[in-house]
């Protein structure tokens, strides 16, 4: 244990502000890689959600309870990216969820028996 505290207080010694600004970087990159892989899922999802089937389809693999529980997302507090974050996923997915609705009838039950229209207020 000695020999742990020993390497660790030597870390801690030698590392610099370079090191720090160098791990924020690649903190604030792979945040920007996320939400890239996240506008590409939902661009995805917009895209087959348009068709009938489609619709129909990912409408029965529960896509509309999924689209809900983003909607419901709570308020991150002192935080302007993560609601702005918040802001964008839940537009995109009241987008979506209009489109499965327009498109497919059991998408609108569905939405229906979930209580979404309370969700949406």
């Amino acid at each position: 244990d000695d020999d742990l505290d020993v390497g660790l207080a030597f870390v801690n010694a030698t590392s610099n502000a370079s090191t720090t600004k160098i791990d924020r970087k690649i903190k604030s990159y792979d945040e920007i890689e996320k939400l890239q892989w996240i506008d590409c899922i939902f661009s995805l999802l917009s895209a087959v959600v348009s068709t009938q089937s489609g619709s129909s389809f990912l409408t029965g693999c529960g896509l509309i309870p999924a689209l809900l529980q983003i909607i419901d997302l709570p308020h991150p507090k002192g935080k302007e990216l993560k609601d702005s974050l918040r802001v964008y996923l839940v537009g995109q997915a009241v987008q979506i969820l209009e489109a499965a609705v327009i498109n497919c009838t059991a998408a609108m039950t569905a939405f229906g028996d979930l209580m979404g229209n309370e969700k949406m207020v």
